[in-house]
C-alpha cells in the first residue's frame, strides 16, 4: 500500500511538472504560472529560476523586479549558476534591490566557479574598474579570456580592446584583430566598428 502513494506522488508530481513546463513551449502560460509557483515554493529550483526571469522580465506575469530577485535569490542559494549570474546582475544594477557592487561581485564569484560564462565577463568587468572589488587588471584578463574563448561576444570585444591598447596584456594588434572578428561575427555593433578603425 505504501508504494502505491509513492507511485501516485510521483505521477502527481510528474502533472504538475509537465502542467508547469508547458509555460516553457507557450501553451496556457498564465495559467501555469499557478503551478511553477507551487513547485518553487516547494524549492524545485528551476521552477525558481524561471519564476524569478518571469517576474523580472515580465513574462507571463506582471513585471515585478523585487519579486524576480527574491525567486532567482532562492534557486542561486541552491547552486544554480544561472540565477547566481542573474542575482549578481540585479545588484550590479540595482534590479528589485539597491545597487550593491560588493553583493554582485559576490554571486558573480559563485557562478564563474559553475563556469558560468555570463557571469565570468561580469567578473572581469568588475576587476577590471575595481567595482565592487579590488581592482585586479591580470585577474580581470584571465576572466574576459576564459569568457571570450566561450563566445561571450562582450567579452571577445572587450579582450580585443584590452589587446589593443595593452591594458593587462602586451599591446598585440593582430590579437586585437581576431578577437574582435569574432565579437563582429556574432554581430557585435561595436567590434565591427572597431575592425574598420584597427
Amino acid at each position: 500500500m505504501k508504494k502505491d502513494y509513492v507511485v501516485i506522488f510521483m505521477l502527481f508530481a510528474v502533472l504538475v511538472m509537465c502542467l508547469g513546463l508547458r509555460a516553457y513551449t507557450g501553451g496556457e502560460q498564465k495559467a501555469n504560472i499557478h503551478w511553477i509557483t507551487k513547485a518553487a515554493e516547494r524549492g524545485n529550483v528551476d521552477a525558481q529560476h524561471y519564476l524569478g526571469v518571469c517576474y523580472l522580465t515580465g513574462q507571463n506575469v506582471e513585471k515585478n523586479p523585487k519579486q524576480g530577485l527574491h525567486w532567482l535569490t532562492k534557486a542561486a542559494e541552491q547552486g544554480n549558476a544561472d540565477s547566481q549570474y542573474l542575482t549578481g546582475l540585479c545588484y550590479y544594477e540595482g534590479e528589485g534591490t539597491s545597487k550593491n557592487l560588493t553583493e554582485a561581485v559576490s554571486w558573480f564569484t559563485k557562478a564563474a566557479e559553475h563556469q558560468q560564462r555570463g557571469a565570468e565577463y561580469c567578473l572581469g568587468i568588475c576587476y577590471l574598474k575595481g567595482q565592487g572589488v579590488e581592482q585586479n587588471i591580470k585577474k580581470a584578463v584571465s576572466l574576459l579570456k576564459s569568457a571570450a574563448e566561450h563566445g561571450v561576444a562582450e567579452a571577445q570585444h572587450d579582450l580585443a580592446l584590452c589587446y589593443q591598447h595593452g591594458i593587462g596584456v602586451k599591446k598585440d594588434k593582430q590579437r586585437a584583430r581576431e578577437w574582435y572578428r569574432q565579437a563582429a561575427g556574432q554581430g557585435h555593433e561595436g567590434a565591427k566598428k572597431a575592425l574598420h578603425e584597427l
